[in-house]
Parts: C-alpha cells; structure tokens; sequence
C-alpha cells in the first residue's frame, strides 16, 4: 500500500491524493485503508516515516565495513543526490505538510527525521572509532555537526541544475575532512 500511496504522490501531488485513488492503486477496499489509517493525515505520515526508514537504511548499509574517511564523502554524495531527486524533495514538502497539520504539543516530524539520521550517523562513527579508524571524542557533536552540514549544503545547493557528481564529492572530501580535523582527539 506505501508504494501505492507513494506512486500517487509523486504523480499527482498532495492536493491529487485521495483515500479513493489509493484504494484503486493499491487494489484495496477503503475499509482496508481506514482500518489501518484513521485519516490522510495518519497514511502519509506512516508512509514518510517508511520511506525515510528505507532511504536512511540503503544509505547505511552501503558503507559496510568500509573505512570511514572513504565511505562518508560516498554517503554524503548520496544524501545529497537524495535531497535534490524529486523523490527528496516531496519528502522535504510532506515533512512540512505534516509539520503543518499536526496538533500542537505532536513531536516535529523533521525532528524525528533528524533524530534517526543522527543515530545511524553516530552509530557509523563509533564503530569507526571502536575499530580504531577514528579518535572522535565527542561522537555526538561530531554526527551533529556532520549532519547538519550535509543538509545544509544540500538546501543550498541549486536543485534546478544537474548533479554534478564530481564537484559534490570533492566539497564532500573536504568538509568531512574538516569535520574529521575539528573533533579527533590529539
């Protein structure tokens, strides 16, 4: 049903979804959906939840056992390819969407989405460090500050122009370098 549900968004957009056009799609009564849905709401929410979960998971388990300082330029490029795809993009929207039309005092959704990043992000360094890789000391602070530069260059990166893979791997060369400088223990 989630790749149905997705399918339709990229289509036709939010204000194209319909619980009807679901069912149709995913070849399903509308009892289904609402037996597991309460509204719009409730599906999309669950479906982005699943395609970040899915997205974070491919990125992370191409990095293997590889060395660190060779992966993490690899893994930026394709958190950055992801950002700027369509696909990234409608996630960044429905984030917002949902963000929107949540109750007050409701968990941000970008939050969360940061907050999973951030733990695999972690999780790769501390292995890296417990391989003896890396001597980061405040592992936390530097998944943080990694992070966040990643998706900050990708929200200032032109999505409009075509991805230019070379010049992406080289600024990531360089700032996971940086990073790797500002937090390894001396």
């Amino acid at each position: 049903m989630f790749e149905a549900g997705w399918d339709l968004l990229l289509a036709h957009g939010f204000d194209g979804f319909s619980f009807d056009k679901l069912a149709r799609k995913a070849r399903v009564g509308k009892p289904t959906i609402y037996s597991r849905f309460t509204n719009k709401r409730a599906f999309l929410q669950a479906l982005l939840q699943h395609r970040i979960e899915q997205r974070q998971m491919e990125i992370t388990a191409s990095a293997g056992e590889k060395p660190f300082k060779e992966v993490m330029p690899f893994l930026a490029i394709q958190i950055l390819q992801t950002f700027l795809s369509p696909e990234g993009r409608l996630m960044d929207r429905l984030v917002d969407w949902l963000d929107h039309e949540g109750n007050a005092g409701e968990a941000s959704v970008r939050q969360w989405a940061f907050e999973t990043a951030f733990e695999r992000a972690e999780d790769l360094m501390r292995a890296a460090n417990s391989r003896g890789e890396l001597r980061i000391t405040d592992v936390p602070e530097a998944a943080r500050f990694m992070l966040e530069g990643v998706i900050g260059h990708a929200r200032v990166t032109d999505c409009a122009k075509p991805f230019d893979t070379d010049a992406q791997y080289r600024w990531a060369t360089r700032f996971i370098g940086l990073m790797l400088d500002a937090f390894t223990a001396r």
